[in-house]
C-alpha cells in the first residue's frame, strides 16, 4: 500500500511537471543539434580551407616552369619582330600557361590575384598588337618598327619575371607597384640579352623614350 501511494504521488508530480519536463528536454534536443550542426560546418569549413591551401601549393608548385615558358615565347616574340630574315615562323601562343595563371588566381591573395590579372591582360594586349607586325604563317619584315610594341614586350617580361620569387614560395605575395625607370630597363636588357641589345639598341630607341616617359627614377 505504501509502495503504491508513494507511485501515485511521483506520477501526480510528474504530470504536474511534464510541461516543463517536455520542454527542457526539448531545449536539450535543440541545443544538442545545434551543437552538432556547428561542428559539421567547422569540419566543413576546415577541409574547404585545407583544400584551398592544398590548391594553391599545387598551382604555386607548377607556375615556376609555367613562368619560364611565357618568358621563352615573350623573348621569342621579340627576337621575330627585331629579326631580319625575310621568313620568321610566329611563335605559338602559350594558352595552357595562360589558362594556368587565370585559374591560379582564384587561389591567390588579393594582390598576387592583382598582379595575376595585369599580367595577363598585358598579355592580351601585347598578343593581338602581335598580329599587326606578325603575319598569319610567316614573319616580314617592317619598316615602321613601333616604339609601343617594344614598351608592351618590356613591361609584358618584367610582369612575369616579378612572378618567380612567388612561385619559388620565397614570397608570399607578387607586389602590384608600378616597376621603376630602372626596373623597365632592366627587363629590355634581360629580354634582349646584351649582345642583342647593343646591335639593337638604335631600332629599340623608341621604346626606351616611352619608358623614361612611363616611368619615373
Amino acid at each position: 500500500m505504501l509502495y503504491s501511494a508513494t507511485c501515485q504521488e511521483f506520477l501526480c508530480h510528474i504530470w504536474q511537471w511534464q510541461s516543463l519536463i517536455v520542454g527542457t528536454i526539448a531545449v536539450l534536443a535543440a541545443i544538442a543539434t545545434i551543437w552538432h550542426m556547428r561542428k559539421q560546418i567547422t569540419q566543413i569549413e576546415k577541409a574547404r580551407a585545407e583544400d584551398f591551401e592544398r590548391k594553391k601549393k599545387a598551382y604555386r608548385a607548377r607556375m615556376n616552369p609555367i613562368l619560364s615558358n611565357l618568358c621563352h615565347y615573350n623573348i621569342d616574340c621579340f627576337e621575330a619582330l627585331i629579326s631580319e630574315d625575310e621568313l620568321r615562323p610566329i611563335p605559338l601562343e602559350p594558352v595552357d600557361e595562360v589558362k594556368l595563371i587565370g585559374e591560379a588566381i582564384e587561389y591567390a591573395d588579393e594582390e598576387s590575384s592583382e598582379a595575376m590579372a595585369q599580367m595577363i591582360s598585358q598579355y592580351q594586349i601585347h598578343r593581338s598588337r602581335l598580329r599587326e607586325f606578325l603575319a598569319e604563317k610567316e614573319y616580314k619584315p617592317r619598316a615602321d618598327w613601333s616604339a609601343e610594341m617594344v614598351y608592351n614586350a618590356t613591361l609584358l617580361h618584367f610582369q612575369i619575371t616579378n612572378m618567380f620569387d612567388y612561385a619559388r614560395s620565397k614570397e608570399e605575395s607578387i607586389p602590384t607597384t608600378k616597376p621603376s625607370r630602372e626596373q623597365m630597363m632592366n627587363a629590355l636588357r634581360n629580354m634582349m640579352g646584351l649582345e642583342a641589345y647593343l646591335a639593337h639598341e638604335q631600332r629599340v630607341a623608341g621604346g626606351r623614350e616611352l619608358i623614361e616617359k612611363r616611368h619615373t627614377e
